[in-house]
């Protein structure tokens, strides 16, 4: 894990780990050592493409691992190009994850491509939404097209963006808006 996560209030941290099933596959894996430092829980859970995922988001209540078009894979990487590259056809996809449920209750949300580095906020609502504020890129910097050419002549810029779940409605009605105020 790049950026594991420490509860404030109860000292637990949270990590997580992508390739989780070997190199350039789509497993994910995730898991929490309390306080004490013993290994609470550990599971795995797959995603719909391998993909570099820089980042995850912890609240209270949720984890979310955004999927975001930066594949893996091993099959280009053995023809000599980019093992991982910007696809975005592929498109982004959210798993959200309850904190202290099973991985059987992966709740996974799409929509257009986009990148993000690292989430700036997150917390949960009152009424059981998740809302995270990060930055977000319309094209990945840093990272080629999957035939080693670059992405953009320019390098993107990032918009400031909140996204907002909510675990019991529709997959694809989750919103995403620029932060303006």
């Amino acid at each position: 894990t790049a950026h594991p996560k420490l509860d404030p209030v109860s000292g637990e941290m949270v990590f997580f780990g992508y390739n989780a099933a070997g190199p350039l596959t789509p497993a994910l894996s995730f898991g929490s050592v309390n306080a004490s430092g013993v290994v609470t829980r550990f599971d795995r859970f797959d995603a719909p493409y391998a993909s570099m995922v820089h980042d995850f988001i912890v609240t209270e209540n949720h984890m979310l691992f955004p999927i975001l078009p930066i594949t893996g894979s091993m099959e280009r990487a053995m023809r000599g190009k980019p093992p991982y590259a910007w696809e975005p056809n592929k498109g982004t996809h959210v798993a959200l994850v309850p904190r202290n449920g099973s991985v059987d209750q992966v709740r996974w949300f799409d929509a257009d491509p986009c990148y993000v580095f690292h989430p700036m906020n997150a917390f949960d609502t009152p009424d059981g939404k998740v809302v995270c504020d990060m930055m977000k890129y319309p094209v990945a910097p840093l990272f080629p097209a999957p035939d080693g050419k670059p992405t953009s002549v320019e390098p993107p810029a990032a918009t400031l963006v909140r996204w907002t779940f909510d675990p019991q409605g529709d997959l694809r009605a989750w919103s995403i808006y620029p932060c303006l105020h």
